[in-house]
């Protein structure tokens, strides 16, 4: 029986590089993840699975995918922690009503709010961000406004 390269390139690599990935990102299946996509990678290459490079050419992806996750995860928490910030200096009365009615709007309407006024993002660049023209962000984003104004002049109007 002929031996598979590929398996013989796992054979000599494989549980070292799994061990590696799980010390970058301490869970099982996403160090498998990590394996498997090295993998992939390395044979898009199209380079010999017997070349010597060819482990610390794993290593090195694995070692790029755990440092994006690790910067994601920091990203994330960054995010996390501004977020309860911000919902923590809402006062009571019109910033939490508008907060209130913000969370009433459609996604797209409110993802641009949120964009233009916390990210302080130009309408090109939030247009970039959710992959529209940046009319259309600003479209959305002036639909947003009137929203809000109707719906806070509403609630003055009932007090």
């Amino acid at each position: 029986m002929a031996s598979n390269p590929i398996l013989d390139l796992y054979e000599r690599v494989g549980h070292g590089l799994y061990a590696y990935a799980r010390s970058l990102s301490g869970r099982a299946d996403l160090a498998e993840d990590f394996v498997q996509e090295a993998f992939l990678r390395y044979l898009q290459t199209g380079r010999s699975t017997a070349d010597p490079s060819a482990g610390p050419f794993l290593y090195g992806i694995v070692r790029h995918l755990g440092l994006d996750l690790v910067r994601r995860s920091a990203r994330r928490e960054k995010h996390e922690a501004e977020a309860a910030r911000a919902r923590a200096a809402v006062s009571t009365g019109v910033e939490a009503l508008a907060l209130t009615e913000l969370e009433q709007l459609p996604f797209e309407q409110r993802e641009v709010v949120a964009l233009k006024i916390f990210g302080d993002l130009t309408f090109e660049a939030i247009g970039e961000l959710v992959r529209v023209p940046a009319a259309t962000a600003a479209s959305r984003y002036r639909y947003a406004l009137e929203k809000l104004a109707a719906r806070l002049s509403a609630h003055q109007e009932a007090r």
